[in-house]
């Protein structure tokens, strides 16, 4: 893989489940430097338990990107 001009690379891995309706049981986003050698920041979510986890999903990706974002 050939990444000319890239400082980063970020990637994201997301489990959605179903109660009564679709929900995200866990999302994982991470940046790595743009050897893959290094890890620079994370963010993780885990849904918890009762209506609690009906989320709106995107609202929560968004927060774990700013979340990841105060790390660097």
């Amino acid at each position: 893989m050939q990444l000319n001009g890239c400082d980063a690379i970020v990637f994201y891995v997301a489990n959605w489940g179903w109660d009564v309706s679709m929900y995200m049981r866990f999302a994982n986003i991470w940046i790595t430097d743009s050897t893959m050698d290094r890890k620079l920041a994370n963010a993780t979510y885990t849904a918890g338990t009762g209506f609690g986890k009906f989320q709106n999903a995107r609202k929560k990706i968004l927060e774990l990107v700013d979340r990841m974002l105060d790390q660097l």
